[in-house]
């Protein structure tokens, strides 16, 4: 084979294996997420929970209690920006129902809801059909009661 010929060899093949990363990377639409150490970190393209998801419905748990049984939590995000939870504390009598209203306004990241109350706000991880409860630093609740911070949505019949 003569020089030109694996001049020509060379840069076919560089000219391929460079189509085949562009068309890679340009197929990537859909967003992830991971997470890294309780921090979430958004990567690729543009979309979002706010931007990409139903998520305005009503979610229901049972989240953890100091002392009592459970916390009944429903939470009910409105379109228009409005927010209803209602806190039941399961094993202390029907008169323990405490039921909030406010608005709800979107962090930066635009996964994250925060919950304006009349003390410290709250915030919530929007994810597909659930929501997670987050500290009042925005991080996930790590260890064994982790699973009973988050609220599945509720189906609409």
């Amino acid at each position: 084979m003569t020089n030109k010929g694996k001049g020509t060899l060379v840069f076919t093949v560089v000219y391929v294996l460079l189509v085949f990363f562009v068309l890679t990377v340009g197929c990537m639409s859909k967003k992830e997420v991971k997470e890294e150490n309780d921090v979430y970190e958004v990567i690729v393209d543009g979309s979002t929970a706010r931007n990409s998801l139903d998520y305005w419905g009503t979610y229901e748990g049972i989240t953890p209690c100091a002392d009592c049984e459970g916390i009944e939590t429903t939470i009910l995000l409105n379109q228009e920006g409005f927010y209803t939870r209602t806190m039941k504390y399961l094993g202390k009598g029907d008169d323990n129902v405490f039921i909030e209203t406010g608005e709800y306004y979107w962090e930066d990241d635009e996964f994250t809801i925060r919950l304006e109350t009349d003390d410290t706000p709250s915030y919530i991880w929007v994810s597909e059909n659930s929501i997670t409860l987050l500290d009042g630093d925005k991080n996930k609740i790590t260890g064994n009661l982790a699973d009973f911070y988050v609220l599945r949505k509720v189906k609409q019949e």
